[in-house]
Formats: C-alpha cells, sequence, structure tokens
C-alpha cells in the first residue's frame, strides 16, 4: 500500500477550499486505500482572521515547517498530496514547505482549489518561485475553464476535478409556494455579487407583488449597515424574510424552502454554494465565472449572465417565477446534477483514481 502525506488547511476558517480538505482528511475511501499521513495546515480561526499578522501565527507556521520535515525524514512518503494556496502572501509561506519536500525528492500533487496564478506570474518574483515549485511536479484542478490559469506552468500532468459535497438535502423537491423566496448565500464581499443581487431585488420589487428575499451570510468587505441602508433606501425592507448568517441544518431549511437562487460572483473557480443549492433542488441564475458553467447549465438547472448584467439576471428570474413548469423541471434538474456529478462519494472515488494515476506516472518514469 501506497503511503501518502496530506497537508490540508481544514476548518476553522470554514470556507470552500476548508471544507472540500475536511472531506480529504475524513475520507474512508482514500483511507482504504493508502496508507494515510495527515498534517493540519491551519492558521487562522475565522474567515475575519485571514491574513492578519499575528505572533500566534508566526509560531504555528514554524511548527507546521517542522512536523513537515518529520514526517519526511520518518517515512518512506510516495506522495505528498498539498492543498496549495497559490497566490499571494499565502503562497511564500507555502513555498517554504515545497523547499523542504524537495529536499526529500518526493514528488507533489497540488490541489488548486483558487485561481490567481497567471495574475502572479507576471511578477518576476512570484514567477521565479512557480517556476521552482511546480517543475515536474502534478496539478489537480477543479474545472477545465481553469486550465487558462495554468497554462504557463510546467507541471507534469494536470487533472480535472470537480468539488463534490455531503447530501444534506435528500429527496427534497423545492414545492411552489403561494410566496416567491429568492435566495443568496455568500459571505458578504463585493466580488461575490452581493449588491448586484439587491439590485435584482430591487427591480423585481415594481415587478411581482408576492415574493420575500434572504441575503444570507457573514459580513466581511461589506458590513450590515451597507446592506440596510440600500435595503431602506429602496423599501425592500417588507419583502427581506432573513439577513445575515446562517449554518447546519438552519441554511439547508432555507435553501429548500427558496424558490431562486442568484449568485451573481465575478470572481469564484468552483463554489460550493451552488452545490449546495443544486442538492436542494433549486434552481439557480449565476455569472460565467470560473468553473461555474460546469455546474450551472443554461435551461437545464438554471441561467448563466454576464455577473453585471443586472436587467438580464430579472428578466430570468421573472421569467422562472412566471412559469410553474419551468421551475419545476429545473428544481428537479439541479437535483439530478448534483446527484449524477457532485456528491461526496463521486468526489472521493475520483480523487482515488487521480492518485492511482499519478502514482502509475511515478512508477513508469
Amino acid at each position: 500500500m501506497k503511503t501518502v502525506l496530506f497537508l490540508l488547511k481544514v476548518p476553522p476558517p470554514v470556507h470552500g477550499s476548508t471544507l472540500m480538505n475536511q472531506i480529504v482528511a475524513d475520507s474512508e475511501n482514500i483511507a482504504a486505500n493508502y496508507k494515510r499521513l495527515y498534517l493540519k495546515q491551519s492558521i487562522s480561526h475565522s474567515v475575519t482572521d485571514i491574513g492578519k499578522f499575528s505572533l500566534n501565527k508566526i509560531i504555528k507556521i514554524f511548527k507546521n515547517y517542522i512536523n513537515l520535515f518529520q514526517a519526511l525524514r520518518m517515512n518512506d512518503i510516495d506522495l505528498v498530496y498539498f492543498a496549495l494556496t497559490p497566490s499571494g502572501k499565502a503562497f511564500i509561506k507555502d513555498f517554504i514547505s515545497i523547499l523542504i519536500i524537495k529536499q526529500f525528492d518526493v514528488p507533489i500533487v497540488f490541489h488548486l482549489h483558487s485561481k490567481g496564478v497567471k495574475k502572479y506570474q507576471q511578477k518576476k518574483f512570484f514567477h521565479f518561485l512557480y517556476n521552482y515549485a511546480f517543475n515536474n511536479e502534478f496539478c489537480i484542478i477543479l474545472s477545465s475553464k481553469l486550465k487558462d490559469d495554468i497554462v504557463n506552468c510546467n507541471f507534469k500532468n494536470h487533472f480535472i476535478l470537480p468539488n463534490g459535497i455531503k447530501d444534506n438535502c435528500k429527496n427534497n423537491l423545492t414545492s411552489i409556494d403561494s410566496s416567491f423566496t429568492i435566495t443568496f448565500l455568500a459571505n458578504y464581499l463585493y466580488d461575490k455579487g452581493v449588491f448586484e443581487y439587491l439590485e435584482v431585488i430591487r427591480i423585481l420589487n415594481h415587478k411581482i407583488k408576492n415574493f420575500r428575499f434572504d441575503l444570507i451570510g457573514q459580513p466581511k468587505d461589506i458590513s450590515l449597515e451597507q446592506v440596510n441602508e440600500f435595503i431602506c433606501k429602496n423599501d425592500l425592507k417588507a419583502k427581506l424574510r432573513y439577513i445575515g448568517p446562517l449554518y447546519g441544518q438552519e441554511k439547508f431549511t432555507a435553501l429548500q424552502s427558496s424558490d431562486l437562487f442568484i449568485y451573481p460572483s465575478n470572481n469564484d473557480c468552483y463554489p460550493l454554494v451552488l452545490l449546495e443549492a443544486m442538492q436542494c433542488s433549486t434552481p439557480i441564475i449565476s455569472s460565467f465565472e470560473g468553473g461555474i458553467p460546469d455546474i450551472v447549465r443554461n435551461n437545464v438547472n438554471g441561467f448563466l449572465v454576464e455577473a453585471s448584467a443586472i436587467d438580464e439576471m430579472a428578466i430570468k428570474s421573472l421569467k422562472i417565477y412566471n412559469d410553474p413548469d419551468l421551475k419545476m423541471r429545473l428544481s428537479s434538474m439541479s437535483r439530478k446534477l448534483y446527484e449524477d456529478n457532485n456528491t461526496v462519494e463521486v468526489f472521493e472515488n475520483r480523487l482515488s483514481l487521480v492518485i492511482d494515476q499519478i502514482i502509475t506516472e511515478i512508477e513508469n518514469d
């Protein structure tokens, strides 16, 4: 049985990549197929803590380096699986780990849950680091739509592995309620389309009488005060069902009671929130950003528009609102596409196949 060392950033904080890393860490499929060693790489306690300096973080970082060195020195490792942060200061921190691994001449597969490589490659310093780090190594990306981000990297091979998540909404099709509910769920960030969503709600408020809207998420770049100011200024308070963060079953209850999910993101790779909406049988309107077109398929389980196309999002929303048969078809297909492509079981099986293929390539070299 081959030995794989997993370097994973797991919750806290809770966001897409740490949740996927937790799935890898907990995978019985992986544990059954490989001798698995696991080193936790997390140094932040919350989303708001990310990027902030503290002495405690520095101590954790150096402990991570020491633990990595010891694991490589004391074990015969066949492959390192590294859930890498591929850009910015976080990459520089991870680069030290890459240096340590390369001293032991152990192959690495980098699982990239975010993008930014192509942007940072334009800087000479990062261009040098990428050339060294990625040379003759392996890479996993989330979608073929993200190939362009690594097109100038000298990986030995790359693999496409869509995300998959646990099913929290089994056999629950959305029903057509007398009150049409439109939901947004993400951290309150400008590039997730919070205000674009609110602009759509503003337009719909003049066209639909019987509807409600949710604005679920944790304030970050955008505060609750800013959101409430927009809501009050545009006389939307009476239509607001919920505002603020929701977790666990409360979040899925909100998604299950939603008639439409709108997510006008302009900075994403393969957002888990869309998979959560799909497993709850919710039609989706989203953007062409990153790997989203692999998740949302036009006129199949929702509609795709440009992230800034507010009027078009409102038109598509009205189309779904006015056509119950269309809404039911989109709802059913959301659930089906999730079951076919994005369950945690499908993800784990595909990850095992990727690791097997990488190990075979290494042995054949």
